[in-house]
C-alpha cells in the first residue's frame, strides 16, 4: 500500500494518509490504539494517543480544508471517534458514533462521513456532532466523496455540483449515493444502484469528470454511470479491460483512469470516448500482482504496488518543458532528449541533453536547457553541428533588442548592449506591486508583465503606458506573441483559459488594446507557438497539435459564398488586416462591405484606402470630405477630422484638433455641429471676432427650445459685439428681431411692440403676431398680422373676438369664404341686412343673399338674378312663393320649374292662363319629355292645334306634330311641318305635307315652290329638288314678269337679286352634297356664273382689277345664259334687252 502527497512530490508506503497541504502524514499502525504524524517540512514524528486505549484504531481521515487547521479523525473497532486538531493540539473523543467497527471514513469540506459494520453511515460536522445517520444493506467496502450533480428536479435545469455528498459500495453489490444538505434531495433516502449479477462482486468506485462515477468489479468489468437524475438509470459505458480488478485511480490532469488487476495495469481515457489507451499499459515483473495503483506529479508518474512489497514507479508523461522561437518549437520528448521542430515545414532535429531539463529556451541557432541555476547551451543544427556549446547561469528576460529585468519591488528596466556593456535605456516604476513575470515582444519594445497582485497588462516604454489586459482573470501561466503579426498575442491562465488580444498603435482613438476572443484549452495542451493565428500546442505525450484562434478562422476558411466572404471581411477588419479586408470586400461586392472597409480604414487613419472604399459605393460627400484630408501629416488633425466624419467622440475630436497645428478646426467643428456653448468657449480664445455670430446662433437654438431669458441675453451679447465692431448690419437686424421676439415671450408686451414698430420688418411683424396669438393677446396679434399684410389672419382674429368694427375695413380684402360667412352672420344678427347680404355673397352663400333680398331688402330682381345664377332649388322655391304672392305668375312659374316643382308649375300655369310661359320654359329643357307631352295634350284639349303640334314636335312625336300642322294649313304651320320632316329624316311624312302644299290656297307661288323644294330635299327626292332650285334661281334673276313697270325698274337697279339667287343655289348645292347625291351640271354652271358676277365688286374693292376683268369675261362668254336678257326679248322689250347687252358688253370691253 502507498499514498502520494497532494503536491505529488512525496510518496508514503503502508497505511498512511496525507493532509490537504501535503506536509503532514498520518500513520496507522496495525493493532494499535494510537497513530503517528510525521511533518515533512520539519521531519518531526509525533505519537497521538486516543482516549480509547483498549480499542484498536481502524480508520484515519484528514479534513480537506487547506486554509483552516487540519483535523484528523480516528475511528475505532468499537465504533467510537477521536478528533485531533493538529495545529491547536486539541483532541475530542466521541463515544457511540457507531456500535461496531468503523471501516472507512472521508471528509467533504467540513463534513465527516464514516461507515461501520453496524450497516450505518454517520455524517458529522467538524466538532463531531452527528448531522444524520443513514442505514444500508451489507458490509461497507469503500466510502468516497461524491462529485455528483443535482439537476434541481424541476427547480432549475442547470446542474450544480454538491460538495457534501458521499457514495458507498457494499458487499451486497449496491452503490449508494447520499445527497448533501444543499441538494434538492437533502433528507431523502440515498439512491441505490444495483448492477447485473453477471458483473460479479464490487471492488472499487471513483468519481471523475462532470459528475460521472466509475464502478469496478472484481471480474474486471468497468461501468460508468452519470449522477444526473435523468441519466442515472442508464449505463454510460461498460467494458471489461481485465480478467481481475483490484484497484482503480483517476488522474484529472490526464483525464485517465488506471485500472489494475493481476499483473497488468490498463489506462482508460475518460476525456473522450472511454477508450483503452493502446500501448501504454503496464506489466509487472513475474511473480508480482497489482495491489494498488496511484498517480503522482500531475500524472507524470504512475505508481503500482504489489502484496509482496514491490513499489514500482512508471513515467506516464514527460514534464511540460518547451520553448519557441519564430515558427520553431523545442519540446522535451524524453528525459534526455529535446526535439526542435519547425511548425511551418514540419521538419525536426533531436538534441541529446546531459540533464533532466526543468526549463528550456530556443534561439535562432541555439537551444538552452536548464535545471536549478545551471543552463546548458546546445547548437540545434541551424548554423553548426548539433552538440553542447557551453554552460552558463542567467537570470532575467530577453528580447531581440533589449534585456529587460523586473524586481519584486516593481522596478522595470530596459538594457541595451552598447560597446560591450549593458546600458539602461528606460526605467519604469510599476505601482501594482512586485513584478512576477515578463513576456517581451520579440521584435518590439513592448512587453506583458504580471505582478504580485495578479494584475496582467501591456507596457510600452515609448510613453510609459500600462494597460491591463481586458477580461483576463486568474494567474498568468503562459503568454505567446504572434511571430507573424507582432501586435497579436495570447495569454493563458492556470485554469487552461486562453485570451487573444490585438494591440493597435495608430488609430483615431490612439493606441488601444482589444480582446479578440476567449477559449478554453483542452486538458494536457500547452501553447508553444502562435503564428498567424494558428496556435501550436504541446500535448502530454510530447506531440505538437495545431489549433486556429476563433478570431482568425474566417481568414483561412475556403469558400466564396456571401456569408463566408462577409465573415472573412469582418475578421480581417477586426485584425487590422486592411489589404485582406479589401480583397474580401471586392469579392463580396456589396455596398455594406465597402462601407465597413471604409470605416475601418478611417479608424486606422488610412485615408487613401477609405477614399477608395467609399468611392466604390458612390458616396460622393464622404469621398470629397476624405479627399480633403489626403496629405495631412498632422496626426492629431487627421484623427480629429476623421472622428468628426465618423460621428464618434466629439470631445476627443476637440482635444485632438486643439493639439494639432490648426486648433481653429475645433471651433469650426463645434459650430458645424451646433454645439454653441462649446463653440463660444473656444471662440473666446481662438476667434473673438466670431463671438457675435455664434452668440446669435446659440440664442436662436435657445429660443427654439423655449429658453427665452437666456436667448435674449445671448442676442443682446451678440448686439454688443456687433456694435463694438461696427459692421454686419444684417446680423444686427437679426439680433434685434431676436430680442423683440424673446421680449414678447417673456411677457413685456409694451417693450416688445415698440421694438417691433422700430424694426419695420414684415417678417418680424408676422413672427410677433404668431407669438402674441399664442399668448392670447388677440388685439395686438391682429395688429401685427395686419401690418405684415396678413389681412385674412387679422380679420379672423377680429371676428373670433367679436370685434366686427375692426374687422369691417378688412373684409373687402378677405378671400376666405369661411371668414366672410362668419362676418355675414354677425352682421345679420346686428340687423345690418345690406352688409350681411354683401358678406354672404362674398362667401358664396347665395341662398342666404336671396333670403335677405326677399325678406329684408325687398329686392326681388336681385333675388331672381342670383337664383338663376345659383340654380338653387330652395332659393327658387322661395322666389316662386314671393312672386306668386306679388301676383307675378310668369316669374312664379319659372322659379317653380327651377325648384323642380313641375306639377305645381303646370297647375299654376293652367289656372292663371300662363301655359305659353310654362311651355316655353319646359320646351327649353330637353329632359322633361313627359311635361312636354302633357302640355301638348293640354293645347289639343283647348283647340290650339299649332301649339299642340309644337309640343308634339318637341316631344319627338313627329306623326302627331305633322298631322296637326297639316290641319292648320298655313305658311308657318307648313314650314314647321317641313322642319319636322327634315329633323325626323322620315320621307313617309312628306306626302301628307306635299298634299297640304298643293291644297293650300293662301300660298304665293314662289313660297309654295320654296316649301316644295325644302320638302323634296328633306324627303330625299334629289332630282326634283335640283329642278326646283334652278327654277328658283331663274325666278330670282328675272323677277315676276307680271309685275308692273315700277317693280321691273326696281329690279334692274337692284343687284341684290343676283346675290339671293346665288345664295339659294349655293345652299342647294351644300344640301345635295350633304345627302351624298350628285349635283346636276346645269346647277353647278349657273352657280359658277352667278358667283363670278358677285365677285366682281369685291375684287374691284380689293384692287384686284385683273381678277375682276376675268370674272366679267367669264360672264360675257355666257351672256346668252342670262335669263334677264332673254326674258326682256321674249316680252317684246327689245330696247331693254339691247340696253342690257350694251351694258354687259361695255363692262366686258373695259375688262378686256
Amino acid at each position: 500500500m502507498f499514498e502520494w502527497s497532494p503536491r505529488g512530490n512525496l510518496i508514503a508506503a503502508a497505511g498512511n494518509k496525507w493532509d490537504a497541504s501535503g506536509d503532514v502524514l498520518a500513520v496507522l499502525p496495525a493493532g494499535c490504539s494510537f497513530v503517528y504524524t510525521w511533518t515533512a517540512s520539519s521531519r518531526d514524528l509525533q505519537k497521538l494517543e486516543t482516549d480509547f486505549r483498549a480499542q484498536e484504531a481502524t480508520m484515519i481521515a484528514w479534513s480537506n480544508s487547506s486554509s483552516g487547521s487540519p483535523v484528523l479523525a480516528v475511528g475505532t473497532v468499537k465504533g467510537n471517534l477521536q478528533l485531533y486538531n493538529i495545529r491547536e493540539r486539541r483532541r475530542t473523543p466521541i463515544v457511540g458514533k457507531h456500535t461496531k467497527r468503523v471501516c472507512c471514513g472521508v471528509w467533504s469540506s467540513s463534513v465527516l462521513a464514516m461507515a461501520a459494520l453496524d450497516k450505518t453511515v454517520t455524517v458529522s460536522d467538524q466538532a463531531g456532532e452527528t448531522l444524520k445517520t443513514i442505514a444500508f444493506k451489507g458490509e461497507p467496502l469503500e466510502l468516497c466523496v461524491a462529485s455528483c450533480k443535482d439537476d434541481g428536479k424541476g427547480h432549475s435545469a442547470a446542474a450544480k455540483k454538491q460538495d457534501d455528498s458521499f457514495s458507498l459500495i457494499t458487499s451486497k453489490k449496491v452503490l449508494y449515493i447520499m445527497q448533501g444538505s444543499s441538494s434538492s434531495a437533502a433528507g431523502a433516502a440515498p439512491l441505490e444502484l444495483s448492477f447485473l449479477e453477471s458483473y460479479g462482486p464490487l471492488a472499487h468506485h471513483l468519481w471523475f469528470g462532470d459528475g460521472f462515477v466509475m464502478v469496478g468489479f472484481k471480474s474486471g468489468q468497468v461501468v460508468v454511470v452519470s449522477s444526473l437524475s435523468k441519466e442515472i438509470s442508464e449505463e454510460v459505458h461498460c467494458h471489461r479491460p481485465l480478467e481481475l480488478l483490484t484497484d482503480m485511480a483517476y488522474c484529472a490532469a490526464l483525464s485517465r483512469v488506471a485500472v489494475g488487476g493481476g499483473s497488468s495495469v490498463k489506462l482508460i481515457d475518460v476525456g473522450a470516448e472511454y477508450g483503452e489507451v493502446a500501448g501504454e499499459g503496464v506489466e509487472l515483473p513475474p511473480g508480482h500482482s497489482v495491489e494498488k495503483v496511484g498517480w503522482g506529479q500531475e500524472g507524470q508518474i504512475l505508481t503500482v504496488s504489489s502484496p509482496n512489497g514491490l513499489l514500482a514507479c512508471y513515467l506516464a508523461a514527460l514534464p511540460t518543458v518547451f520553448s519557441a522561437h519564430g515558427t520553431k518549437v523545442a519540446n522535451l520528448t524524453s528525459i534526455g532528449e529535446v526535439t526542435v521542430m519547425d511548425t511551418a515545414t514540419r521538419s525536426s532535429t533531436a538534441v541529446a541533453v546531459d540533464c533532466e531539463p526543468a526549463l528550456c529556451s530556443l534561439g535562432p541557432a541555439h537551444l538552452a536547457v536548464g535545471m536549478n541555476n545551471q543552463v546548458l547551451f546546445y547548437s540545434h543544427g541551424a548554423q553548426a553541428p548539433v552538440g553542447l556549446v557551453s554552460r552558463r547561469s542567467y537570470l532575467g528576460a530577453l528580447s531581440q533588442h533589449f534585456v529587460v529585468t523586473g524586481t519584486a519591488a516593481g522596478s522595470l528596466c530596459y538594457h541595451m548592449l552598447q560597446d560591450g556593456e549593458l546600458a539602461v535605456v528606460n526605467e519604469y516604476r510599476h505601482s501594482g506591486g512586485g513584478i512576477t513575470a515578463l513576456f517581451p515582444q520579440p521584435a518590439g519594445p513592448r512587453l506583458v508583465l504580471a505582478d504580485s497582485r495578479l494584475q496582467v497588462g501591456l507596457y510600452s516604454p515609448l510613453n510609459d503606458e500600462f494597460q491591463l489586459l481586458p477580461g483576463f482573470e486568474g494567474t498568468l501561466q503562459q503568454l505567446l506573441w504572434d511571430v507573424e503579426d507582432p501586435n497579436v498575442f495570447v495569454a493563458a491562465n492556470s485554469s487552461s483559459e486562453l485570451w487573444a488580444y490585438l494591440f493597435t498603435q495608430q488609430s483615431v482613438s490612439g493606441p488601444k488594446l482589444e480582446l479578440l476572443c476567449k477559449t478554453v484549452l483542452l486538458k494536457g495542451h500547452t501553447p508553444v507557438v502562435l503564428a498567424g493565428g494558428r496556435l501550436s500546442m504541446r500535448m502530454k505525450s510530447g506531440a505538437v497539435d495545431g489549433w486556429m484562434l476563433e478570431s482568425h478562422k474566417p481568414l483561412y476558411e475556403q469558400g466564396s459564398s456571401g456569408k463566408q466572404l462577409a465573415k472573412r471581411l469582418a475578421a480581417a477588419i477586426k485584425l487590422n488586416r486592411l489589404q485582406e479586408a479589401r480583397a474580401a470586400a471586392a469579392a463580396l461586392g456589396t455596398a455594406d462591405g465597402w462601407r465597413q472597409l471604409g470605416t475601418a480604414a478611417m479608424q486606422l487613419l488610412d485615408v487613401e484606402l477609405a477614399v477608395a472604399a467609399f468611392r466604390q459605393v458612390g458616396d460622393a460627400s464622404m469621398v470629397m470630405s476624405l479627399a480633403s484630408l489626403q496629405g495631412v501629416e498632422d496626426r492629431n488633425l487627421l484623427a480629429g477630422s476623421l472622428l468628426v466624419l465618423m460621428e464618434r467622440d466629439y470631445n476627443q475630436a476637440q482635444e485632438l484638433l486643439l493639439r494639432s497645428s490648426r486648433p481653429l478646426a475645433a471651433l469650426e467643428m463645434r459650430r458645424d455641429l451646433k454645439h454653441w456653448p462649446q463653440a463660444l468657449s473656444l471662440a473666446q480664445q481662438l476667434a473673438p471676432g466670431s463671438i457675435a455670430a455664434l452668440s446669435k446662433e446659440h440664442a436662436a437654438m435657445l429660443e427654439m427650445v423655449g429658453e427665452h431669458a437666456e436667448a435674449r441675453s445671448h442676442y443682446q451679447q451678440a448686439l454688443e459685439s456687433v456694435a463694438a465692431s461696427g459692421s454686419d448690419a444684417q446680423l444686427q437686424q437679426s439680433c434685434l428681431a431676436g430680442v423683440t421676439r424673446t421680449t414678447l415671450h417673456l411677457g413685456d408686451l409694451r417693450a416688445g411692440r415698440q421694438l417691433a414698430m422700430q424694426a419695420n420688418s414684415s417678417s418680424l411683424w408676422k413672427e410677433c403676431g404668431l407669438i402674441l396669438e399664442q399668448m392670447q393677446q388677440m388685439p395686438e396679434a391682429a395688429e401685427m398680422y395686419e401690418r405684415a399684410g396678413m389681412v385674412e389672419k387679422a380679420a379672423s382674429i377680429h371676428i373670433a373676438s367679436k370685434n366686427f368694427t375692426a374687422a369691417q375695413p378688412l373684409m373687402a380684402q378677405v378671400k376666405s369664404a369661411k371668414l366672410q360667412l362668419q362676418y355675414a352672420k354677425a352682421k345679420e344678427s346686428e340687423g345690418r341686412w345690406a352688409d350681411a347680404a354683401a358678406a354672404y355673397e362674398a362667401a358664396g352663400d347665395l341662398d342666404a343673399v336671396v333670403r335677405l333680398c326677399l325678406e329684408k331688402l325687398n329686392d326681388t330682381g336681385r333675388a331672381c338674378t342670383l337664383t338663376r345664377k345659383s340654380r338653387s332649388a330652395s332659393a327658387a322655391a322661395a322666389v316662386a312663393r314671393h312672386c306668386l304672392a306679388a301676383g307675378d305668375v310668369a316669374l312664379s312659374v319659372e322659379f317653380l320649374l327651377l325648384a323642380g316643382q313641375l306639377d305645381q308649375a303646370f297647375d299654376l300655369a293652367a289656372a292663371k292662363g300662363a301655359m305659353d310661359v310654362f311651355a316655353q320654359l319646359v320646351a327649353d329643357n330637353a329632359t322633361v319629355v313627359e311635361e312636354v307631352v302633357r302640355i301638348a295634350q293640354y293645347y289639343s284639349q283647348r283647340g290650339e292645334p299649332e301649339k299642340a303640334a309644337d309640343m308634339w314636335a318637341k316631344a319627338g312625336q313627329h306623326e302627331q306634330a305633322v298631322e296637326l300642322y297639316v290641319q292648320v294649313c298655313s305658311q308657318s304651320s307648313l314650314t314647321k311641318a317641313i322642319a319636322v320632316v327634315e329633323d325626323s329624316r322620315n320621307p313617309q311624312l312628306a306626302p301628307a305635307v306635299l298634299d297640304a302644299l298643293a291644297a293650300c290656297e293662301g300660298l304665293a307661288g314662289h313660297v309654295r315652290d320654296a316649301l316644295r323644294f325644302r320638302l323634296n330635299l328633306a324627303a330625299g327626292q334629289l332630282g326634283d329638288a335640283a329642278k326646283d332650285a334652278l327654277e328658283l334661281a331663274q325666278f330670282e334673276q328675272l323677277g315676276d314678269a307680271a309685275k308692273d313697270a315700277w317693280e321691273l325698274a326696281q329690279f334692274e337697279q337692284s343687284e341684290g337679286n343676283y346675290k339671293l339667287a346665288h345664295s339659294k343655289l349655293y345652299s342647294t348645292l351644300q344640301q345635295l352634297r350633304g345627302l351624298g347625291a350628285a349635283v346636276p351640271l346645269e346647277l353647278r354652271n349657273a352657280l359658277a356664273l352667278l358667283h363670278s358676277y358677285v365677285l366682281v365688286k369685291s375684287l374691284v374693292g380689293l384692287g384686284d382689277h385683273l381678277g375682276a376683268a376675268r370674272m366679267l369675261v367669264r360672264v360675257a362668254g355666257s351672256i346668252s345664259s342670262y335669263v334677264l336678257v332673254k326674258s326682256l326679248v321674249g316680252l317684246g322689250d327689245h330696247l331693254g334687252g339691247a340696253h342690257m347687252l350694251v351694258r354687259v358688253a361695255a363692262s366686258a370691253g373695259e375688262a378686256v
